[in-house]
């Protein structure tokens, strides 16, 4: 099974098989694709010493206007998301989903944290050596 499929059903499941459960299923997947996605960044940065951005650079905008074009960014990633789960999409998962063995479906909510908290602390971590944080 997907990562990313797993994740959504996990919270698709645990809020509830309605519009709500959809919601959070997909902003969940996206905050998951978006860690993942600023660890690589910082794994490259760190390693080849160049910056790549995956989010325009907004350095003279102020704070809020940089927030604004971040939220309008992630708008149509996570509706996109929300879209490619339809109910026909959800119900063959969920059948996949529930022929796991017990034994898989007791680990779940220790992948969620490999999968999603670990990418985060890892990129803060990476971060911080990079911009000498733990030097000082």
């Amino acid at each position: 099974m997907n990562i990313y499929h797993l994740i959504y059903i996990y919270f698709y499941r645990r809020n509830g098989a309605d519009l709500v459960g959809k919601i959070c299923g997909s902003a969940y997947v996206f905050v998951a694709l978006f860690m993942q996605l600023l660890l690589l960044r910082e794994i490259i940065t760190d390693i080849t010493g160049s910056n790549l951005m995956i989010f325009p650079d907004t350095s003279g905008n102020s704070h809020l206007q940089s927030k604004r074009t971040d939220f309008l960014l992630c708008i149509p990633i996570v509706a996109g998301i929300y879209f490619f789960y339809n109910n026909q999409r959800i119900e063959r998962i969920i059948e996949k989903f529930d022929a796991r063995d017990e034994y898989m479906q007791q680990r779940d909510p220790n992948k969620m944290i490999l999968y999603i908290v670990v990418p985060a602390v890892l990129t803060v971590v990476f971060a911080l050596i990079r911009q000498g944080g733990f030097a000082k």
